[in-house]
């Protein structure tokens, strides 16, 4: 016998997944060969999907989303109860059908920087409704098309989805008037964020990194 949370699925897979399946049909992807990315910039407060073919090296962008409510201030998280949305760069690591705000996925925060780091935090998701402490929230209607589309790519063989996360659109006039209102710890995390940023904006690839204790080194 199927739960309530098997049917909260089924129901936002019905409603969604053929209109999904069309639209990446026009942009010539299939199920089969589905990649995706997320990237969110939190002063615009919008959430943003780019999908690709399994073959190609670029993504597209194919949908945005606004958040349906907003917790913190700029600036990354770094410690639990801080209300703060992480910035960074993080990876899906679990849909939830059980969620208090009707579906979600979770993000793996904290990561290797901000546990080298000394960040604390935890439960930190996409999801739905209308009330957010730290998380992304883009409502119900726009979680089920997330979802669908999240459960897509993993189930079609992609094991690590990208979430970006960025304070804001940090195109290099933005970022350096940004950069002057903040202090020297952010505006060094920031100045890290901001190439990769801009790289994707540029390339439509996302800049490879690793993490090297309290650093972030990108790989050319």
């Amino acid at each position: 016998m199927e739960s309530i949370d098997d049917n909260r699925v089924v129901e936002a897979k019905r409603r969604k997944e053929k209109n999904l399946l069309a639209e990446l049909q026009q942009l010539d992807i299939k199920a089969d060969n589905l990649e995706i990315l997320f990237i969110a910039v939190k002063e615009a407060k919008i959430l943003e999907i780019y999908v690709k073919r399994k073959t190609q090296k670029q993504f597209r962008w194919f949908k945005s989303y606004l958040f349906s409510t907003f917790s913190g201030v700029l600036g990354p998280k770094k410690q639990e109860g801080d209300k703060q949305i992480p910035e960074g760069f993080y990876q899906i690591t679990h849909l939830n059908p059980k969620s208090k705000y009707h579906l979600s996925l979770g993000i793996n925060y904290p990561n290797a920087y901000d546990q080298a780091n000394a960040f604390t935090g935890s439960a930190i998701y996409i999801h739905g409704g209308m009330e957010s402490v730290g998380c992304i929230a883009i409502g119900d209607d726009a979680i089920e098309e997330v979802y669908v589309l999240t459960e897509m790519a993993q189930q079609n063989g992609q094991k690590d989805i990208p979430v970006l996360i960025y304070p804001y659109t940090m195109h290099a006039e933005k970022h350096k008037e940004m950069l002057e209102i903040t202090d020297e710890s952010t505006a060094h995390f920031w100045n890290i964020l901001a190439t990769s940023y801009q790289y994707f904006q540029e390339n439509k690839v996302p800049l490879s990194y690793e993490f090297k204790g309290k650093q972030i080194e990108y790989l050319t």
